[in-house]
């Protein structure tokens, strides 16, 4: 994987390239942000939509009523997608497995947030084809999850599924997030959005 920030180090004199405006699927990288490439020798015409299978998990549950963990509501709410129980799975191992998945939900919902909170800062609202996203003024917006896997639904739907641009999106979220610890600037654009509350 590749990616134009990682080369801060760049001697002066090697010839620096301008960094791509589209990706290898030909869909545009979001303005202002590093673009993300990735050469690892699959074919540029497979996007994540394609190349990841239905999420549905055969005899499994997806529900959005939470046992064990209780999910923040300042983050969005994601459904659970849960393993049928096993023949030999007693009540307590099965609610372990439940617990994990609820926190491992719930984890992932603060980065849906995170990105939701980066195309906001980007404009993406604007011109949203979500209603709730240009109603709100913020990015709203959550994949359909009986559709598709909690990879998938971690990016709302105004972001392509093309692994660069998801990855260029998935960069900026961190390096946001390394900016925001080290205190090294002021205060973040994002860090100044606010989520509406449904």
């Amino acid at each position: 994987m590749h990616s134009p920030r990682k080369n801060e180090g760049t001697p002066a004199d090697e010839p620096q390239t301008e960094p791509p405006i589209h990706s290898r699927l030909g869909n545009p990288y979001p303005g202002g942000l590093e673009p993300v490439v990735i050469d690892d020798g699959t074919p540029g015409n497979t996007d994540l939509e394609q190349a990841v299978a239905k999420a549905s998990l055969p005899g499994g549950i997806v529900t959005d009523e939470y046992l064990y963990v209780e999910p923040d509501p300042k983050w969005p709410r994601l459904k659970l997608r849960l393993a049928p129980r096993g023949k030999q799975e007693t009540d307590e191992q099965y609610a372990a497995y439940r617990r994990d998945i609820e926190q491992f939900t719930c984890d992932h919902a603060i980065y849906l947030g995170l990105c939701q909170l980066l195309c906001t800062h980007l404009g993406n609202h604007l011109t949203c084809a979500e209603g709730p996203c240009r109603r709100n003024g913020a990015c709203a917006g959550i994949r359909d999850q009986n559709r598709f896997d909690i990879l998938l639904a971690l990016s709302p739907p105004c972001v392509s599924l093309d692994r660069e641009i998801t990855e260029t999106h998935r960069m900026e979220i961190i390096a946001e997030l390394k900016r925001i610890v080290a205190g090294a600037i002021g205060p973040s654009p994002l860090r100044a959005l606010q989520r509406p509350h449904n």
